[in-house]
């Protein structure tokens, strides 16, 4: 996912998990908040497809802090 390509959107890994059952995605927390869209919801449209995560932290001010550094 990264949040200036068509890949932003939750709905397009729907859509991939329904039309490509076996493929796999890597999700990156801070291309998702930067796209505007919850990490959770993100997780949730990968659902079970999600096989590598991109982990960082967030707060008002940066969509990228180290660990424990955000909100």
């Amino acid at each position: 996912n990264v949040e200036r390509s068509v890949s932003r959107d939750p709905e397009l890994f729907r859509v991939l998990r329904r039309e490509i059952p076996d493929a796999a995605f890597a999700l990156d927390l801070k291309q998702a908040v930067r796209a505007g869209f919850a990490p959770l919801e993100m997780i949730q449209a990968m659902g079970p497809n999600l096989c590598h995560v991109h982990i960082s932290d967030a707060g008002p001010q940066e969509s990228c802090l180290p660990i424990g550094k955000g909100t």
